[in-house]
């Protein structure tokens, strides 16, 4: 799951459709199934952009904060009616770009995200 992008991420020529595509591609390559089931756990990514203008609104370049997370749903102990989903992994990263690289630096970072996720899922449930 990819969070709406707000019109600045947009802007910069990013849309949700490619970034999920990046997720669901590491991984289909390291063979780890389908993350997403009723009920189960989730990979949630964000992205958020900053542009940077000059004094004529010129863009000169983005910062985006990244983020990947694996959501499972929970419950308060103390009333089991009462759910929501919680991060059981989660690490973030921030790029900063010229408009020309932008894209692709966002894309490199999310895949990096992705593959630390599998490292660690695979550390704590080796075959």
């Amino acid at each position: 799951v990819i969070e709406p992008l707000d019109p600045e991420a947009k802007k910069a020529g990013l849309n949700e459709a490619s970034l999920a595509k990046v997720i669901q591609q590491r991984l289909a390559k390291r063979k780890f199934g389908a993350v997403a089931m009723a009920g189960g756990p989730e990979i949630y990514g964000r992205v958020v952009v900053l542009t940077s203008n000059d004094v004529k609104g010129e863009v000169l370049g983005y910062g985006a904060h990244i983020e990947l997370s694996c959501r499972e749903k929970a419950f308060l102990a103390r009333d089991k009616m009462t759910t929501f989903t919680a991060p059981i992994w989660f690490k973030g990263n921030v790029t900063v770009s010229n408009p020309k690289q932008f894209t692709t630096n966002v894309v490199s970072a999310l895949a990096t995200l992705t593959d630390q996720f599998l490292n660690d899922v695979q550390s704590v449930n080796p075959k």
